[in-house]
């Protein structure tokens, strides 16, 4: 595609003096749609898709979650003070009214809680492979291996959670052919070829902490529920029984 623009990153400096990275992919004039990164990620897990976020006229505003990258920390938000503070600051700072959310894996509860919290601004909401509410124990056992480990010791360890965070830390800054073939140890083939071919932005930003990462999600959305119309898809690689929905 031709003179496609780069993306931009940048930092937030708010009231309370903490500071919030973003990036701004796809087109600068296209509809806003907010993307909610992965659990331990940051804003450039969206960046392979900017060519085609700039064919389809949209514009990706990435945040950086606290404690990752960017973005300072800010023990004892929950889900919902993360948008009703940090992102609500951002979309003013960029003049942005109404608009769509993603959030993929973990950012997908990220992504429920924006729709919950600005309900009145936003058009859609997709949830791509979305983590499963993590604030009731039976849930647990849906998170693969990994995840189960980092979550339990969050809770119960958290010390030792720190330290294997400094591991993965180290391991994607200085480690990235590693981490990226780590990562593909137990993906489908077809996933790990796409993790091969666009996952550089594994190595960038890792986060340095896992307590702030995690901690929100635990904490869940609150008692209130949210009515919505909800449309599942599945890929052509997907499994022949397809998604299963739950309350």
């Amino acid at each position: 595609m031709p003179d496609v623009p780069l993306p931009t990153h940048h930092v937030h400096r708010m009231d309370d003096g903490r500071r919030v990275g973003y990036a701004l992919y796809g087109d600068p004039d296209g509809f806003p749609v907010l993307n909610c990164h992965g659990g331990l990620l940051s804003r450039n897990d969206v960046a392979p898709v900017h060519a085609d976020a700039c064919r389809l006229g949209a514009r990706i505003i990435s945040i950086d979650r606290p404690g990752v990258a960017l973005s300072d920390r800010n023990p004892g938000h929950a889900m919902c003070d993360w948008v009703s503070d940090d992102v609500t600051s951002v979309l003013a700072e960029l003049h942005v009214g109404r608009c769509s959310v993603m959030g993929w894996s973990l950012g997908g509860q990220y992504a429920v809680a924006v729709a919950r919290v600005l309900s009145d601004r936003v058009a859609r909401v997709a949830v791509v492979a979305g983590c499963p509410p993590l604030d009731h124990p039976s849930r647990l056992a849906e998170l693969n291996g990994m995840d189960r480990r980092f979550t339990a010791l969050s809770t119960t360890r958290p010390r030792a959670a720190c330290t294997a965070f400094g591991v993965v830390h180290a391991a994607a800054r200085y480690a990235p052919a590693l981490t990226t073939r780590l990562t593909c140890v137990d993906l489908p083939a077809h996933e790990a070829a796409a993790v091969r071919a666009q996952g550089h932005f594994l190595a960038l930003d890792a986060p340095a902490e896992v307590l702030g990462v995690l901690a929100p999600v635990l904490r869940g959305l609150g008692d209130e529920g949210l009515v919505f119309t909800l449309s599942a898809t599945t890929g052509a690689a997907e499994p022949p029984n397809g998604p299963t929905s739950r309350r």
